[in-house]
């Protein structure tokens, strides 16, 4: 534990899960390398995002909170233009059914931030996922797997083009082959 440990547990830390939250949505919205949108990195479905009602909001929660983050090498961001804020949320709002339904959020319930972080060698988002009900939400390992599969489909879809026609291409000669 060491250093870390002592900070965490000292006398006067708050310990609550909330506080964590709050710091983590904090240091993700205003850390350096973080595309700012104003005065902060952070964004959702919603425009003109006011830092300290999001993280009074997060501070009053009783409720499941999921954190993931979504990387990409620097060439993949660059190559399918996932190197800045804007196509973040633009491929997040895409798949706001899909992720309501990876963490059994109802649709009308689900809330979620995300920050981008643009760093030289791993581009990337930090999200956080939440149910405006008390009790919604709950994830799997296979949920897990399934959130990568509906993001990573989406950024890379021209590649899976490209492998398809392959595939496709291949497939004919194999029934030329075949036939003759």
């Amino acid at each position: 534990a060491g250093k870390a440990g002592y900070i965490a547990r000292r006398i006067g830390v708050d310990k609550s899960i909330n506080n964590r939250i709050v710091i983590n949505a904090n240091y993700i919205a205003t850390r350096p390398k973080v595309e700012k949108f104003g005065t902060h990195g952070l964004f959702s479905n919603k425009t003109d995002l006011n830092l300290n009602e999001v993280l009074e909001e997060l501070r009053e929660l009783k409720c499941n909170v999921w954190l993931p983050m979504l990387s990409l090498t620097r060439e993949d961001a660059t190559r399918f233009g996932y190197d800045n804020a804007r196509a973040w949320q633009t491929l997040i709002q895409s798949k706001q059914a899909d992720i309501a339904k990876i963490y059994k959020i109802p649709l009308d319930d689900l809330r979620w931030y995300a920050a981008f972080h643009n760093e030289s060698h791993h581009p990337h988002v930090h999200v956080i996922i939440y149910s405006l009900k008390r009790n919604d939400g709950f994830l799997t390992k296979k949920g897990v797997n399934n959130l990568r599969s509906a993001i990573a489909t989406s950024i890379f879809k021209p590649d899976l083009y490209l492998i398809y026609e392959k595939k496709d291409e291949y497939g004919n000669v194999l029934e030329r082959w075949t036939s003759e």
